[in-house]
């Protein structure tokens, strides 16, 4: 189990596993008056494609895991102190 969720996704014929949701670009808004006498642009530059953005998509899991892991170490000796003691208990 890791720290990301997967999802499988098909892309250009081809399936693949991604722990990336793909937030789509918001539509352009029309321009609401156009010009009523246009002129033709001899040389028309596009507009370039949106780069998407990625959000990673995260395992809800894993905030459980790291405080599991912090409260375990807590209550355990690990050996790291020096001073140590011994009894022996008779009846």
């Amino acid at each position: 189990m890791g720290a990301y969720d997967y999802t499988l996704v098909e892309d250009n014929n081809d399936w693949y596993l991604r722990s990336q949701e793909v937030t789509p670009p918001s539509p352009p808004e029309p321009d609401p008056t156009p010009d009523p006498d246009p002129t033709p642009d001899p040389d028309p530059t596009p507009d370039p494609a949106p780069v998407p953005v990625y959000q990673p998509v995260l395992n809800a899991k894993v905030g459980g895991y790291l405080n599991n892991l912090r409260g375990g170490k807590s209550g355990v000796y690990d050996g790291a102190t020096r001073s140590r003691r011994w009894a022996m208990v008779r009846r």
